[in-house]
């Protein structure tokens, strides 16, 4: 093994040992990248704060409901000075010499994919300790698995947490270039609901309203109220239309890669439906832009000009079908990983080329105040990657 990639390996098990008894920050993991790998982690996954991060040079990840058990993933992965091959021989040798007949080293297949794992117990004497070691792309990634001591096996939230890493090459992949939430104006927003005063909801009465946006998080409300007829008397009754969607997208898109969708609705919602939608573009960067620039005010009609027109096809390859859906009733809440399709990234047309993933959010039943719902909408750009 490279004398730079044992130095490394040294350092991340040194602090990985001190960070056994730190605490996760309350922070929701995100997509983890290092080089090809990429994982995200899924619900009850605890990641520490930036500094402690940034400090050690490792994401740092704590189950919530299974104490004791954490993961450290170096975000660093050395460039091999030998062969695959040789480098494993070596690490096994090494690990066998520095810790000696009371740890294991065996081969372990997670997902398909097979890691060198050694177990032995840590320095602290409270701690079994897990460190997996893969070569992908000539760079060895290693992962380190903190657990209560005594335990034999790698634990099943840390495995089921494995089972999630992927490993994507760098060339000729989907990566992002710009997300855009559409951000209407308030009287955007007051057109949007104005038609719920006319016709058969000529009684209906809009008494407030509003769309706010934090990172990838976006939330909404309108309320009101109307007549019915109740034993022959007008009687008022008020309504509400209101909920909050989170949009985690990925930082590489492949086929195995999901969304993650959280989508809540408040009591007395109409039910709710958050759906993605793939649109593949070969239209000119700069138009593609300014229709951007447009949905991000509000508008999203340039932007459907611009992919239905022929100037956008891509040649000889149709735009991806089909769309994944999460509903939610009135007063729950969802949080569901969402698989899509992706088509194979098309490189040298001497053309812009992109793939624009549509977030949207439509009620499954019309009622005052739902029409607000086609202002919820966001496009995640992604652009293919050939270096």
């Amino acid at each position: 093994m490279a004398r730079h990639s044992v130095a490394c390996l040294r350092v991340v098990v040194i602090f990985a040992l001190a960070l056994a008894v730190l605490p996760a920050a309350a922070a929701q993991a995100q997509v983890l990248r290092v080089g090809a790998l990429s994982l995200v982690p899924p619900p009850g996954w605890q990641r520490a704060d930036d500094a402690e991060e940034t400090a050690h040079g490792a994401f740092l990840l704590h189950a919530v409901d299974h104490p004791g058990i954490q993961v450290v993933l170096p975000r660093v992965a050395p460039v091999l000075k030998v062969g695959e091959a040789d480098y494993v021989d070596n690490l096994r040798r090494q690990w066998q010499v520095r810790h000696g007949i009371q740890v294991r080293i065996e081969e372990a297949e997670v997902a398909g994919m097979r890691w060198l794992m050694l177990r032995r117990r840590a320095q602290d004497g409270q701690t079994t300790l897990f460190q997996l070691s893969r070569v992908h792309g000539g760079r060895a990634h290693s992962v380190l698995v903190f657990a209560p001591s005594g335990t034999r096996a790698l634990p099943p939230p840390a495995r089921a947490l494995l089972e999630r890493v992927r490993f994507v090459d760098t060339a000729d992949v989907w990566r992002p270039v710009r997300r855009v939430w559409a951000r209407p104006s308030g009287d955007a927003l007051q057109a949007l609901l104005m038609p719920q005063t006319d016709g058969e909801g000529a009684h209906a009465m809009v008494t407030g309203y509003g769309l706010t946006h934090r990172d990838d998080t976006v939330r909404w409300f309108a309320e009101g109220f109307d007549w019915v007829q109740t034993d022959g008397r007008d009687t008022r009754r008020n309504w509400h239309q209101g909920g909050q969607l989170r949009v985690i997208a990925p930082e590489v898109l492949d086929a195995a890669t999901p969304w993650h969708l959280r989508l809540d609705v408040d009591a007395g919602s109409a039910p709710v439906s958050a759906g993605l939608r793939l649109w593949l573009t070969c239209a000119p960067a700069r138009q593609l832009e300014r229709a951007l620039d447009r949905l991000e005010q509000g508008t999203i009609d340039p932007l459907r000009r611009l992919l239905a027109a022929d100037s956008a096809r891509c040649a000889d390859r149709p735009p991806p079908g089909g769309s994944r859906y999460v509903r939610v009733d009135a007063g729950q809440g969802v949080e569901q990983s969402l698989p899509l399709p992706l088509p194979e990234p098309l490189a040298g047309r001497g053309r812009a080329h992109h793939l624009l993933v549509e977030v949207f959010v439509q009620a499954d039943t019309e009622q005052p105040g739902t029409a607000l719902l086609d202002a919820v909408r966001a496009v995640h750009v992604y652009r293919v990657d050939t270096d």
